[in-house]
């Protein structure tokens, strides 16, 4: 693996330079407030506060495998200036998006549950962020999260992570936080690696870097969850 120091300024550098590695954390997510939303059928409902369909794919799989009918509705919901989360930004960041996709869900969709014969209603959330405490390489990794919103309960995966050189994410920071706090980045470490290395997709360097595409890291992690 590349030394820290090296910072990879070509493609060629930049490939097979990082690794997969374990969850670089544990986390558990606190049930949210049950909505008392009536029931009009059998119907499943998924909601994802997400346009990325690396993080909306791996669970239409996981949802249409586990059987019965599914409805999905995927919107994006804002991320408060919080570009890039740090830490434990990261489950935090998952569980505010989550809350934030209760609230435009019923805003936007007033008659979606009646139309659709929808009783149960699930809302499935990714959200990535790199961990930097206790570890020498920064790594990459997302907190996986399935909330039953008509019980609130909640059950969280943590996805494998991928290494990244230290000098990508420390530019990035450089660029600021929201409110002075150094966990919530305005600038992806992401974007620094594709303004640095021609032909790396900022979303999607992991294929790259590690060798392995982020939408299957994402898989793995959602593919074992069960539903609350």
């Amino acid at each position: 693996m590349t030394e820290q120091s090296k910072v990879p300024q070509t493609l060629e550098e930049f490939r097979g330079s990082e690794q997969v590695v374990d969850p670089p954390v544990k986390t558990v997510l606190p049930s949210i407030e049950p909505e008392n939303w009536p029931s009009y059928g059998e119907n499943c409902l998924a909601i994802f506060p997400t346009t990325n369909e690396d993080k909306i794919e791996p669970f239409k799989k996981h949802f249409t495998n586990s059987g019965g009918t599914w409805r999905f509705v995927n919107f994006k919901v804002p991320d408060h200036g919080v570009s890039q989360p740090y830490n434990e930004e990261g489950p935090k960041a998952a569980q505010r998006r989550t809350k934030d996709a209760k609230i435009l869900f019923k805003e936007n969709y007033p008659k979606y549950r009646q139309l659709n014969r929808i009783g149960p209603t699930y809302i499935a959330t990714i959200e990535s962020a790199f961990q930097m405490h206790g570890f020498v390489r920064p790594v990459d990794y997302a907190t996986i999260s399935i909330t039953n919103v008509l019980t609130g309960n909640v059950v969280t995966a943590i996805s494998k992570g991928v290494t990244l050189n230290l000098w990508f994410v420390e530019k990035a920071r450089s660029h600021g936080f929201i409110n002075d706090d150094e966990d919530c980045g305005v600038k992806t470490a992401g974007a620094i690696v594709a303004d640095t290395i021609e032909g790396v997709h900022p979303q999607k360097w992991h294929k790259e870097a590690a060798g392995i595409e982020r939408v299957d890291i994402l898989d793995d992690g959602v593919k074992d969850m069960p539903l609350p």
